[in-house]
């Protein structure tokens, strides 16, 4: 069952326990989103560039082909003849060939009139040429231009670039320009290529960043857990001299905040080790003490018992001699009652003989 952390964003790393796992995935992480903020610029850098480079390829090229395209215009279009038309269509193929992103060429005069166009390749030559002309008011400023000019586009077919190129002709006159018009048609493919060799070059990064993060991520998180581990067997009462120097060939010799733990642990275990052994000594002390206690009471106990024998045998004794005396009294009690009635006779029968005198 899922719970609130699960949900959260990396949330399944509050159940991972591993110190190191957890540094090491989120160093990875950042080194990984850093690459791909990079790869991102670049990219980007290199699809203007790439882009630049099309236009660039096509100004020049609009430059070295105008002559030609001028001349099998003149040569081959104006002749009404199939095999002309098709000398021309297979020249300006040829022509075209030479740069992919090049989708269309027209020699067009200077008020506007498209007088061939390559989309005539495909579908034939026009049958009546009188409505074709350009009624973009940008493009008509552009083609009576005696300059090279070019501006980007986007119309229904997309983004693209427009270039005009003037013809002079031998006697000074520009009558004519023709028009390019680059539709990137190889740009997609370019990025295609920088994207693979981009992949490339990161994959092999990443797998490396990654061999690296690990041991870096141990380094820190294991003198970690050696302190963890330290910690857990001194809460149990393990002061093994062994322990502290397994520790201290692990972490001391760092010069980090991981050594500093190491150090206050140290004298943590210290104070420690001090505070248990003044509480065995009060312990034994106090043990000592007991056991001296115990022993005088119970001398005393003795002594007591034997004062209470003594108590109790005189007790005893002296209610014996109660009793005796109680004995000897009632005796003389009964000597004296006999004596007396003996000498109350005596009186009478010497009252009895004088009164008879």
């Amino acid at each position: 069952m899922e719970t609130k952390d699960d949900q959260k964003p990396f949330g399944f790393l509050r159940k991972t326990r591993k110190l190191s796992f957890r540094l090491s995935f989120l160093v990875f992480i950042l080194i990984v989103l850093a690459f791909l903020a990079f790869s991102i610029v670049f990219l980007y850098t290199e699809k203007n560039k790439l882009s630049e480079d099309i236009l660039n390829d096509g100004i020049i090229f609009s430059e070295f082909t105008t002559p030609n395209a001028y001349d099998y215009y003149q040569r081959f279009y104006l002749h009404s003849r199939p095999e002309m038309i098709d000398y021309w269509k297979q020249n300006m193929k040829d022509l075209m060939s030479k740069n992919k992103d090049v989708a269309r060429i027209q020699i067009i005069s200077t008020n506007g009139k498209i007088l061939s166009d390559t989309i005539e390749i495909e579908q034939g030559k026009y049958a009546d040429d009188s409505s074709r002309y350009i009624d973009d008011p940008i493009s008509l400023g552009m083609i009576k231009t005696e300059n090279q000019t070019y501006r980007k586009i986007k119309d229904e077919e997309g983004d693209g670039v427009e270039i005009f190129m003037p013809v002079i002709e031998e006697t000074g006159w520009h009558i004519i320009s023709a028009r390019y018009i680059i539709r990137y048609h190889t740009l997609n493919r370019r990025m295609m290529e920088v994207y693979s060799q981009t992949l490339l070059t990161l994959i092999p990064i990443m797998i490396i960043t990654l061999l690296l993060v690990i041991p870096f991520a141990l380094r820190i998180t294991n003198p970690i857990q050696v302190l963890t581990a330290a910690v857990k067997k001194l809460s149990a009462g393990n002061y093994n001299p062994m322990v502290e120097d397994e520790i201290e060939s692990k972490v001391s010799v760092r010069d980090d905040e991981v050594g500093e733990l190491y150090m206050e642990f140290k004298s943590m275990t210290e104070v420690l080790k001090k505070s248990r052994e003044m509480l065995e000594n009060s312990n034994k002390e106090l043990e000592s003490k007991v056991e001296e206690r115990t022993k005088e009471l119970k001398s005393k106990n003795e002594e007591l018992e034997k004062f209470n024998k003594v108590a109790i045998g005189r007790e005893l004794k002296i209610v014996e001699m109660k009793k005796k005396v109680a004995e000897l009294e009632a005796k003389l009690k009964g000597q004296k009652s006999e004596s007396q009635s003996v000498s109350i006779e005596n009186i009478k029968k010497k009252f009895s003989k004088s009164a008879r005198r």
